[in-house]
């Protein structure tokens, strides 16, 4: 047993440190469902043992954490880490088509990020220290980022605040938690999720106020893997080959999140891929303890002194016949092998015991870093999914998933399902169309698509996309109005929607985004913009249920003065259930402020807005403009009874029937195209 772990028991046993009082679970009833998996960007450029995304384990993770994304350390935006991420991105985001339910977040940082001569050695020390309008360009540079590549969480891997060797600084530790408090303000507007990395030494863990951080967190991912390696080399405590997944140190330092009180369920335990291999200095002494001159051989596709892949470890075993052995203590795999190398690593023996640890402790997940140090038969994936007790989330006749992932990590039976989901409507300024919709083109003219620059921050060059769903027919659109002459006169037909409004080529006027009647625009079919201005809150006749005013109604008419405002108002018996549950709001971008609204809300109007920001500053002014975001009802499905569920699985049944006949004759009946049509 290590120094360090002795001494923190004697402590223990004499006093110096409070009794720790943790939680504890029957591990035989708990699952674990949240199961992380890191993609490392560089696992596409190795020589060998390359991962492309496409190539991501299906059916086992619930999460996906691209590692990772940079900061700029002038600007404040968040940036690729390296140029050829981009085009990782969209594979990466396509993965959840598959995976129903899966979620893609964005890792930001690192160990390097903060290494001595890195440009961004410094940098999550100055933002956490910049003041409001500083780390909103932060802010609104991330909330594009992640609307653009189809990110839903963020993951800040900020492993050394404080430390002075990884250039912390002491106002780190109050600095951070607010920090924090303003980001998951602004990811909550867009239910967007947040995470952060914790150090297992208490050298570093020192350093987090846990008690103000946490309830900023959905999570913590507990770095308890690397405990060990050749950066230890010369030190007098840790200077010796150890298990780097060591499970008597990860109980030690998991109980410094009890002491302070961290709620189990919030932790995610790591469960690495990779070993920590040395040279020993005594090939006769191989046990844990023993000295060690280096870091062990590179491996051929890891590349680097000191680590092997799971998958490297795999092939050395079968091929040179080689036999580990099972640290019982330290809950690990070891192997010695060429007279002096050695290497500790898990599987899914060791993970099976690490496993029913993580439940006995009521922890609510468990990560990789990284995935990509699999092989290409998922091997290591396979064998962890086996160790948490989990089944294949995977239909393997048809290639579906069974259950959404998002659905197997609910705490309850229900649900809430945004009714968004069913209807058109204009993306935030920059953002590509959400998953399951898509861009619409203008009638006539296919090259071209619906996009509207209303709103969008100066200089930008972004517009905003008009986005209908894909599950249902999708409507002809055009914009109606322009004379060619800068004179417009938007109006839609009577058997339009009118979904938007443009002043963009308009001197007087404006332009309609016109649309036909859908099941995805017939909300706004029944509603419609007063003519004129108006002071009070009347509606044209017929329209008798006022929603809001606004004084350039979409946001893209010509302005009202003096106070007056277009009205927004529907007909029939009351306004749709999507156009309730409304408020203004707006995305900061630097001093401007977009008419961007929050996930799951649709932006049903617009207005420019000015107001000051800093009452000390007479230049603090924030401009531009803000939107009516609508979030609407939730439609809650609760669970089925027994007798549904069958009557669901039967019709499950049917239609994989239906598709095996039609995967086995691809012929259309004659007919069924025009009968769907007509169903839709």
């Amino acid at each position: 047993m290590l120094v360090g772990t002795v001494c923190a028991l004697l402590a223990a046993v004499l006093g110096f440190l409070p009794s720790v009082t943790a939680a504890t679970c029957d591990a035989s009833s708990q699952s674990i469902t949240r199961v992380i998996g890191y993609y490392d960007s560089g696992a596409v450029s190795r020589p060998c043992a390359a991962m492309m995304p496409y190539f991501f384990p299906q059916g086992i993770y619930s999460h996906i954490y691209f590692a990772s994304g940079s900061i700029h350390p002038d600007t404040f935006e968040v940036v690729p880490s390296a140029a050829r991420d981009k085009k990782l991105y969209p594979y990466l985001a396509m993965l959840h088509t598959r995976d129903l339910g899966q979620e893609l977040w964005l890792s930001i940082g690192g160990r390097a990020f903060s290494d001595n001569g890195a440009p961004t050695a410094t940098t999550f020390s100055d933002l956490a220290a910049a003041d409001i309008i500083q780390q909103n360009v932060f802010f609104t540079s991330l909330i594009r980022f992640m609307h653009t590549y189809h990110f839903v969480g963020v993951d800040i891997d900020w492993e050394y605040p404080v430390a002075s060797d990884r250039n912390g600084r002491a106002e780190d530790y109050a600095n951070y938690p607010k920090f924090l408090a303003n980001l998951k303000a602004v990811l909550d507007e867009y239910k967007f999720g947040l995470s952060i990395t914790l150090p297992t030494s208490d050298r570093y863990l020192q350093h987090f106020d846990l008690a103000s951080i946490e309830p900023s967190v959905d999570w913590f991912n507990f770095m308890s893997y690397d405990l060990h390696g050749t950066w230890h080399i010369g030190d007098e405590w840790n200077g010796a080959v150890n298990a780097h997944t060591n499970l008597t140190e990860i109980k030690n330092a998991l109980d410094l999140l009890w002491r302070r009180n961290v709620h189990p369920f919030k932790v995610n335990m790591d469960m690495s891929f990779h070993g920590r291999s040395f040279t020993l200095a005594d090939p006769s002494c191989t046990e844990p303890g023993c000295a060690f001159l280096s870091g062990g051989d590179a491996g051929e596709c890891s590349m680097s002194a000191g680590t092997l892949f799971n998958s490297e470890i795999n092939r050395m075993i079968h091929q040179d016949n080689l036999t580990p052995t099972l640290d019982s203590d330290a809950v690990v795999k070891t192997l010695t092998w060429n007279t002096d190398q050695w290497v500790s690593y898990d599987d899914q023996d060791t993970w099976k015991i690490k496993a029913d640890f993580a439940k006995s402790q009521c922890l609510g997940g468990v990560f990789v870093r990284s995935v990509d140090e699999d092989d290409r038969n998922h091997t290591f994936s396979k064998g962890l999914m086996a160790a948490l007790g989990n089944e294949l989330n995977l239909d393997v006749t048809n290639g579906l998933t069974k259950v959404a992932f998002n659905e197997l990590s609910a705490k309850t039976g229900s649900r809430s399902q945004s009714s968004h989901s069913q209807y058109c409507r204009f993306a935030n300024c920059g953002a590509a169309c959400p998953n399951g919709f898509t861009e619409i083109p203008r009638a006539g003219e296919t090259s071209q698509i619906m996009q509207d620059p209303t709103g969008c921050p100066p200089d930008s060059d972004q517009t905003q996309t008009l986005c209908c769903p894909t599950s249902s027919k999708v409507p002809t659109c055009q914009w109606r109005g322009s004379q060619g002459t800068g004179e417009c006169t938007g109006e839609c037909n009577s058997d339009e929607a009118e979904v938007g409004t443009s002043t963009a080529g308009c001197t007087s006027g404006h332009q309609s985004a016109c649309c036909s009647i859908t099941k995805s625009t017939e909300p706004w079919s029944r509603c419609q913009w007063t003519p004129t201005c108006k002071g009070d809150n009347t509606c044209t006749s017929g329209y008798d249920h006022f929603v809001v005013g606004s004084r350039q109604g979409w946001g893209g008419r010509q302005s009202c003065s003096g106070g007056e405002h277009y009205n927004y108002c529907c007909s029939g018996s009351s306004v749709p259930d999507i156009f309730s549950k409304c408020d203004w709001t707006a995305l900061p971008f630097g001093d401007y402020c977009s008419a961007s609204c929050p996930a799951d809300s649709i932006r049903i109007a617009g207005q420019s807005v000015s107001f000051r920001t800093d009452q000390t500053n007479p230049h603090g002014y924030s401009y531009g403009n803000e939107a009516y975001c609508c979030s609407g009802a939730k439609q809650v499905s609760t669970p089925q009874s027994s007798a549904s569920t069958v009557l669901k699985e039967q019709t499950a049944e049917e239609f994989r029937g239906y598709l095996q006949q039609f995967l086995a004759n691809p012929v259309i009946p004659e007919g069924l195209a025009d009968r769907v049509a007509a169903a839709l």
